[in-house]
């Protein structure tokens, strides 16, 4: 089972545990669109000649109409200011991005990060097993459950074993 990578990386757990509380909500572009952009044009039914109740420039074909939703997307939407917010997207974008530069990892610890975990029980006689291999861990660990982190493509590396009260290194039986 893969671990949490993301957890790894800085993130946050989500969907884990019941006080979790429902994702924030999505702004919904239908309603921006349809009360900023949409105010500014009339179509024009070319079948039937039959104009929408829109007071801004005419619109006869979908060419024309991509052509200006295009435009406005570009031109007016990320300078409008968002009234909970207070900013534009644009500037709210700007103004985020400053603080949150991606940061490079090691090749190291992105390995690390897409390590699988599993949790087992450590034996009597102080082992554990993994994919029919047994690994000796520390005795002081025996009844207890404990994380493995591991390579599942290489067995034969550092199996890493934690009991969340610090990090004892598994050796192969």
């Amino acid at each position: 089972m893969p671990g949490n990578w993301h957890v790894r990386f800085g993130g946050r757990p989500h969907g884990k545990g019941p006080h979790t509380g429902a994702p924030r909500r999505v702004a919904d572009p239908t309603n921006t669109v349809s009360s900023q952009f949409l105010t500014e044009i009339t179509v024009v039914d070319t079948q039937t000649g039959v104009m929408d109740d829109g007071v801004g420039g005419i619109v006869t074909t979908l060419e024309e109409l991509n052509g200006l939703f295009s435009s406005w997307v570009e031109m007016v939407y990320p300078h409008t200011v968002h009234s909970t917010t207070g900013q534009s997207p644009l500037a709210r974008w700007d103004a985020g991005w400053v603080t949150r530069r991606p940061e490079r990892k090691t090749r190291e610890e992105i390995a690390e990060a897409f390590r699988w975990s599993t949790i087992r029980t450590v034996t009597k006689s102080a082992t554990v097993s993994l994919q029919s291999n047994t690994y000796q861990v520390d005795p002081l660990l025996i009844g207890k459950k404990v994380e493995l982190v591991y390579d599942p493509f290489d067995l034969t590396g550092l199996i890493t074993v934690s009991a969340g009260n610090g990090v004892q290194p598994g050796s192969r039986c």
